[in-house]
């Protein structure tokens, strides 16, 4: 497929989705545009195409680096495709240009219907607005972008003390023609911080949306009915997935396909949705809803937790164990006894007895035995470090594997870890920190050999 090259009209309405390049924040992932990582049972970017294709726009632009999935992607939900080949506020710029009022949201970013609905309203209103939400236990006002906010935006603060913010800043606007002259004229940095601040010299969006405020443009304080999430951190998957299995617990009837093979001893405590060719073996138990995709096969006994995902191509085997709230990609196969809980992505073999808490990337072999510890021994949350700032939540204990990487038999590995992806564990490895991609990491061990036989027992 082309990148659009269709002339530029003028419309009355635009959504611009806006799909970052990769980032090294995003260890293991990294390789792998972020609104391409998987939510569920699709690319997040997808998501977000499905949300905002169900209202009228007149136009809907994917801004985003070359990539052939993005292309197809926006070509299945007729959007365009422009490459993202300026600083961002001179993009946004660009598009306004072509239309009187814009609503940007991110490919990266889980944003609820009710609140995609919300925006909308105020664009059709023609007002810009920001969606906000209120700071939760484990969030950090100097983390990102705060603001100051009653029914409008009085003020924009870049990582700012707590006392100056009620709210943080989500990433999604509406911009009307106000924003025009602001985005053009973007300076780098960003100028209001609290003092002692050090501002980096990149170009925000954000920027230009305090300056328009400073200068009288009034932004509507839109604030988050449901859940907003963005993929800034790799742990930030399991959040994303999180949400989509949510959904599925709002299931109040079967949708079992006709030709579902569904022995007459599985026991269910919810509602199934399942696709073409599925087959669910006798002692299956499902604790609660549950949404399996296509040529799905479930052993003999395996206990499925609530509000789960079997994607499309996966075999689960006998006994196994599948947690709460968990994703299991495209053709995984999860051995007999295998405990899982998380996400994996495609193609994840886990075999027999391992135990697996965390974020697996694509086609990541688990060998026999692992274990994934869940807690640390005072029961707190690891401490993350990316790019010198630390952070620490409920989902900073997630282990995580990059893509292609292969375990050893019996590996350990401790809370929080991450490995980068095409790198291979020797067996009996505790893995006890992160670990860069395309590394070997092999057990060295002591051995004592002595002389043993018969006459030890007085033969």
């Amino acid at each position: 497929m082309m990148r659009c090259s269709i002339p530029i009209m003028a419309t009355g309405n635009k959504c611009v989705i806006l799909c970052p390049p990769a980032s090294d924040a995003m260890f293991p992932f990294q390789e792998t545009l972020s609104c391409l990582l998987p939510a569920g049972d699709m690319p997040l970017l997808e998501r977000v195409l499905k949300e905002v294709t169900r209202y009228s726009f007149d136009d809907v632009i994917v801004l985003a680096p070359y990539d052939a999935r993005i292309e197809q992607l926006a070509e299945n939900y007729h959007a365009h495709v422009r490459e993202w080949h300026l600083e961002l506020p001179f993009l946004l710029h660009e598009e306004l240009e072509s239309c009187e009022r814009m609503l940007i949201v991110y490919g990266d970013a889980w944003v609820d219907h009710a609140d995609v609905m919300q925006l909308k309203d105020a664009m059709d209103k023609g007002v810009c607005a920001a969606l906000i939400r209120k700071y939760e236990r484990y969030d950090h006002s100097g983390d990102g972008f705060g603001v100051c906010a009653k029914d409008t935006i009085e003020a924009i603060y870049g990582h700012p003390r707590e006392h100056y913010v009620n709210a943080c800043l989500c990433k999604a606007y509406v911009w009307n023609k106000q924003m025009s002259v602001f985005a053009k004229h973007c300076q780098r940095g960003f100028h209001h911080v609290n003092c002692g601040q050090m501002p980096d010299d990149a170009y925000y969006l954000e920027e230009a949306m305090q300056c328009a405020i400073e200068h009288g443009v009034c932004f509507q304080s839109v604030y988050c009915k449901e859940a907003y999430a963005r993929l800034q951190f790799p742990w930030d998957i399991a959040f994303v997935n999180e949400l989509c299995c949510r959904q599925i617990a709002m299931m109040t009837e079967d949708h079992i396909n006709k030709d579902t093979v569904l022995d007459d001893s599985v026991r269910r405590y919810g509602f199934l949705k399942t696709g073409e060719d599925v087959v669910i073996q006798d002692g299956v138990i499902f604790e609660g809803n549950c949404h399996i995709g296509n040529h799905v096969r479930i052993e003999k006994g395996a206990i499925i937790g609530k509000n789960c995902i079997i994607n499309d191509g996966s075999v689960i085997g006998y006994q196994c164990r599948i947690h709460d709230d968990t994703v299991i990609g495209t053709n995984n196969k999860i051995g007999y006894h295998a405990e899982m809980c998380g996400v994996t992505f495609d193609g994840v073999c886990a075999v027999h007895g391992c135990e697996v808490f965390g974020i697996i990337g694509n086609k990541v072999d688990i060998a026999a035995g692992v274990q994934m510890a869940i807690l640390r021994f005072d029961d707190t949350y690891v401490t993350q470090n990316v790019q010198g700032r630390r952070y620490s939540t409920p989902y900073t204990n997630r282990i995580c594997i990059g893509d292609y990487c292969r375990t050893g038999v019996g590996n350990i590995f401790l809370p929080g870890v991450k490995v980068g992806s095409r790198s291979a564990i020797g067996p009996g490895v505790v893995v006890e920190k992160d670990i860069e991609a395309n590394s070997l990491v092999l057990l060295k061990q002591e051995t004592i050999v002595k002389q043993w036989g018969s006459n030890r027992y007085g033969w």
